[in-house]
């Protein structure tokens, strides 16, 4: 997000937030904000994740089908219409969608209606990193592509449908929010969980378009070439 040079409070936040990696200091101050914002019913509304069950729009949105694998954890979240079952593996139709500064996965409204979804999990965009999936090239013999996303947060539980990434790669402490590795010490000492999910697109221009229509080009954390 851009905030304004005159307001003195988010100022003061961010020379204090300068040495932690510019993402996590966005969602940070996104945090403040909504804290804020929060005292009337107006900025409760705004600032409020869409919660699970509750319909979505989609209609006049960047509303990007996709499919991902469920696990028998969230598989309660579900209503079962939309889900498909394929040597064993349970598969789930979903919109990604962007609604103000969250990212929204969607699963279809009955009867598979394009006009509205029905909210599975929503997470803040600041805390997003997302990349293509370059390895899936190599044995993939459909045209279907995967995203990874990459989530962290003070939280210590992950959003729904994205697990606990325990990788202890040292390489991967202190990277920016995108970064890989379960709950860790990030910059300045500051305990992060890190999770991750897959997304799969029907093919590589579903997928781009999905990383910099819904996701934001500025989201993608490693350039990959050859799509």
């Amino acid at each position: 997000g851009e905030f304004d040079d005159d307001d003195d409070s988010n100022d003061e936040v961010a020379n204090s937030l300068a040495h932690i990696s510019s993402k996590f200091a966005i969602a940070m101050l996104d945090e403040g904000e909504t804290s804020s914002s929060s005292a009337s019913p107006e900025g409760k509304a705004s600032n409020a994740a869409p919660a699970h069950g509750s319909a979505v729009g989609l209609v006049g949105k960047a509303a990007f089908p996709c499919v991902c694998e469920v696990s028998q954890q969230f598989a309660p979240l579900f209503s079962g219409r939309t889900c498909i079952s394929n040597e064993g593996i349970q598969w789930q139709s979903l919109y990604l969608v962007v609604i103000g500064k969250w990212a929204v996965l969607a699963e279809p409204g009955h009867g598979g209606s394009g006009g509205e979804g029905r909210v599975i999990t929503a997470c803040r965009l600041a805390c997003l990193a997302v990349k293509k999936d370059s390895s899936s090239l190599v044995n993939n013999k459909t045209p279907a592509r995967r995203l990874l996303v990459a989530h962290a947060s003070l939280d210590p539980r992950p959003p729904s449908l994205f697990t606990v990434d325990n990788s202890n790669s040292s390489s991967s402490r202190g990277r920016n929010v995108g970064g890989v590795g379960g709950p860790n010490l990030g910059p300045d000492g500051l305990r992060l969980t890190r999770s991750r999910m897959d997304l799969w697109f029907e093919d590589s221009n579903a997928a781009g378009h999905a990383l910099q229509g819904a996701l934001g080009e500025d989201r993608e954390s490693e350039s990959e070439e050859g799509w």
